[in-house]
């Protein structure tokens, strides 16, 4: 059955260009290179705000299937990944997807 009314609202600061869902964990990629972190726990509050560690907009999102992180990959191609918890060793890996024959680098989506 479809509920008529949505279980919640929340105010992003830009479009949504991107988001992903694993367990308890939300991840939401937005056009001006934020990204907001829920705990669908609590679904209304923002459990972490970040800006994308790459320089270009956020293209997707991808949680880890131990929904302890998730990747970031951008419009031009380059991904990185991210942890949730900062006591997590954070290795920080942007790289660029080329793919030999093309002409043209574009990253669709990210599966983990």
């Amino acid at each position: 059955m479809v509920e008529p009314n949505p279980i919640a609202t929340v105010t992003l600061p830009e479009r949504v260009s991107s988001m992903d869902t694993k367990d308890n964990l939300l991840v939401i990629g937005t056009a001006d290179r934020q990204i907001s972190v829920f705990n669908l726990s609590n679904p209304t509050t923002a459990y972490k705000t970040m800006t994308s560690p790459l320089k270009y907009q956020t293209r997707v999102v991808s949680c880890f299937t131990t929904a302890n992180g998730f990747a970031v990959g951008s419009v031009e191609g380059r991904c990185a990944i991210q942890y949730v918890e900062e006591k997590v060793t954070i290795f920080l890996l942007p790289f660029l997807l080329i793919v030999p024959g093309l002409d043209f680098e574009f990253l669709v989506s990210l599966s983990s």
